[in-house]
């Protein structure tokens, strides 16, 4: 008897190491493009819990004061957490964008590798409830040969636009690829064939939206759209150029770069249900190459990081551009010329943040929340000033959702920022 409850206790045991060992790692065969990690004890090793005032700068050397009258900000931000970005390998990796969902307290970040090599990785982070809002992490995949480019946090899935060396994800031609991952709870989980190779050398943004997924694909792709399951392809639109993807239920807007070499971008303005182009509305920016420029649609206006030329807010009902802003002076900040441009735009009620590369990010507010514009109306914005970090390099995105500002902050990895009203 006492044997027989020997080897039972034994064999219980193997059945408990085997299920920790599956629950904290998955999909980690050795020939695989990727490892999960759902270890969130692990994971936390990156994550310094912070409390400290981010003031916001509107002195002279800021970048604007000496081009615009501002405001005092009626509202306080709160720096409440730093993750640093992960070593894939031996290497290390920087953060490329921010995904918050707004229907459920996920937000991902996504990474990827400078120069000739591919790496890249996922972080899934939980929007911690109450009052002193913040997030912590709980998952990541971490890509061998494959940068991560952008991200998007769905409600059951998350989606990475991939440049991959690894044919097992892209076609010989192509480096684009698009991964998709299950979620369980917060925990990342591995599906199978839920990938697929997209056009071109690069995929740089997807979104999920009325269980489709968008995809646009850099220089020679286009836009592609796909069932949930990618197991359909619905659309292909050839748009030389193609750097950022939005839709809602009115527009599906694809933002393009300066193909033409004349210093001017496009946003091409498709029907979401048909993708039918209906207009084409050519703008000043997007004219570097190969650089990142992103639009957010809200209701009829689309929010363009145009680099160079700032941000600027077009009427998507005719193409005017309503509002913009410059980006700052780098020459004001004592920054090279080209190390300032405006890569990312995000906006909630009235509030709006900016992404501008080494010269960090802004915050601006408009005369009224933005889904309540209507076409034809003025809209005026303001610039407050810049949010004063201690140690940031630069920046290569924001989200900016329910009073949680995300910043991507390059190698710097990732800095979460809570907005309360004074």
């Amino acid at each position: 008897m006492d044997v027989f409850k020997r080897n039972l206790f034994l064999w219980f045991s193997l059945v408990s190491v085997v299920l920790v060992f599956t629950a904290c790692s998955e999909s980690n065969d050795s020939s695989a493009p990727y490892e999960v990690i759902n270890d969130d004890s692990e994971l936390e090793k990156r994550y310094t819990e912070k409390n400290s005032t981010i003031n916001i700068d509107s002195t002279d050397g800021s970048g604007y004061k000496s081009r615009y009258k501002q405001k005092k900000a009626k509202f306080s931000l709160t720096l409440t957490a730093e993750l640093s970005a992960p070593s894939v390998g031996t290497d290390g990796i920087q953060a490329t964008m921010v995904s918050i969902n707004g229907n459920s307290s996920r937000a991902t970040v996504s990474y990827n590798k400078q120069g000739s090599s591919y790496q890249g990785s996922i972080d899934v982070l939980q929007v911690t409830s109450g009052n002193a809002k913040s997030m912590r992490i709980r998952s990541s995949v971490e890509f061998f040969d494959s940068d991560v480019n952008a991200v998007f946090a769905g409600d059951n899935r998350v989606w990475g636009a991939l440049a991959t060396e690894n044919p097992e994800l892209s076609n010989s031609s192509d480096r684009s690829a698009l991964q998709g991952f299950a979620f369980s709870g917060f925990d990342i989980e591995a599906i199978d064939d839920l990938s697929v190779s997209l056009p071109s050398f690069a995929a740089n943004a997807v979104k999920e939206y009325d269980n489709r997924i968008f995809a646009t694909s850099g220089t020679d792709g286009g836009l592609s759209v796909y069932s949930q399951d990618l197991s359909e392809e619905l659309n292909y639109t050839e748009l030389r150029d193609a750097r950022w993807v939005d839709v809602n239920g009115d527009y599906l807007v694809v933002l393009l770069g300066d193909s033409n070499d004349d210093g001017k971008g496009e946003i091409v303005v498709m029907n979401p249900n048909t993708y039918d182009i209906q207009n084409r509305y050519p703008f000043v920016g997007a004219s570097t190459p190969e650089a990142k420029n992103t639009v957010e649609v809200i209701e009829h206006l689309a929010f363009i990081a145009a680099g160079v030329e700032g941000m600027k807010v077009m009427d998507l009902t005719t193409g005017e551009i309503v509002a913009e802003i410059p980006r700052p002076d780098p020459s004001e900040l004592g920054i090279s010329d080209q190390r300032v441009m405006t890569n990312a735009v995000s906006v909630d009620e009235d509030k709006i943040f900016i992404s501008n590369g080494e010269a960090g990010v802004y915050v601006a507010e408009a005369d009224q929340n933005i889904d309540r514009y209507n076409p034809g109306e003025q809209l005026n914005i303001t610039v407050l000033g810049k949010l004063t970090f201690d140690d940031l390099e630069s920046v290569n995105h924001v989200s900016y959702r329910s009073k949680i500002l995300v910043v991507a902050a390059g190698a710097g990895g990732a800095k979460i920022v809570r907005l309360d009203a004074k």
